[in-house]
């Protein structure tokens, strides 16, 4: 389909909020198990756990991993598979991969998700240029309703 063929519907906050702790909750267990991993390979990270060189590194990973998620499943992550939602450009498009690292680093700024109480959209989504789109209530238009 190409772009321009639907009329987008946004995301309501309750999903968005269902996509965040759902995301923190999945995106956290992965990070436990990149420690757990580098623990058993030597690395000393869960006596040093509240050090700062291991939140760097937790929040680094927390970033790339959205990164990774979204991009290769097209705006897609844990939450959003759920909740049938998808992170789009303006125009419906899948963001590019500049897009999607905006999107993910935004996201490690601290009170992000603070932003939505103030915002319709979170500051991920601003910096990004992007959307999070319902896709049970996206309208897909075909050529046949354009000719009606």
């Amino acid at each position: 389909m190409e772009r321009g063929e639907y009329e987008i519907i946004e995301a309501s906050l309750g999903k968005r909020f269902a996509n965040y702790i759902i995301d923190h909750f999945c995106i956290a267990i992965f990070i436990s198990m990149i420690f757990d991993f580098l623990e058993a390979q030597g690395y000393r990270l869960v006596e040093d756990i509240y050090s700062l060189r291991v939140r760097l590194i937790a929040v680094l990973l927390y970033a790339l991993i959205y990164f990774v998620i979204e991009s290769l499943t097209g705006g897609k992550s844990f939450g959003k598979w759920v909740t049938k939602t998808r992170a789009v450009e303006f125009d419906g498009g899948v963001p590019d991969t500049e897009t999607f690292i905006i999107r993910s680093f935004s996201r490690i700024i601290p009170f992000e998700p603070l932003s939505f109480l103030f915002l319709s959209r979170g500051w991920h989504d601003r910096f990004s240029k992007t959307m999070v789109m319902d896709e049970k209530l996206t309208i897909y238009h075909t050529k046949n309703d354009e000719e009606e």
